[in-house]
């Protein structure tokens, strides 16, 4: 967070927040399809699409329903490669 200067302040200005962590932000609450880096794959969520529940810092807790269950798991962010964005 630090080095990317995510919820660093110096005194006197407002918070700088990465341009990962604003489009993450922004996704929060929406059904995505998460790809994730070759050797951080989660099979639980491969393939599967999910809503990202929360974001914290360098998590965010994801749900997704799979066989009629539903699962919740917390997941670094630097596992995921990219996202897409589906229809709700």
């Amino acid at each position: 967070d630090y080095l990317l200067k995510d919820g660093v302040t110096e005194e006197g200005s407002a918070p700088v927040r990465s341009t990962a962590s604003r489009l993450l932000q922004n996704a929060v609450g929406r059904t995505v399809r998460l790809y994730f880096f070759e050797d951080e794959a989660d099979m639980d969520l491969y393939n599967t699409d999910c809503t990202i529940m929360e974001l914290e810092g360098s998590w965010m807790k994801v749900q997704t329903v799979k066989k009629g269950k539903t699962i919740e798991k917390l997941i670094p962010v630097s596992s995921v490669l990219s996202l897409e964005y589906r229809e709700d």
